[in-house]
């Protein structure tokens, strides 16, 4: 039944809202380091692209002198 759990020992009792409450609790907590660890790697991504870009450049001028 909807909102009801089965424990290990197979009894059945509701899932009581502090449980819940904690369980959303964490899924925020995750869910903002996981947007913290995309906006690290999207930096991090950028990065490397203006790097490889400002290589090829140098590498370009390097071979014009």
């Amino acid at each position: 039944m909807p909102g009801r759990s089965t424990s290990s020992s197979g009894s059945t009792g509701f899932i009581s809202f502090s449980r819940v409450e904690s369980a959303l609790s964490s899924l925020k907590n995750f869910q903002a380091c996981i947007s913290s660890g995309m906006d690290t790697a999207s930096s991090v991504a950028l990065d490397l692209v203006e790097t490889q870009s400002n290589f090829w450049n140098l590498s370009s001028s390097l071979e014009e002198y």
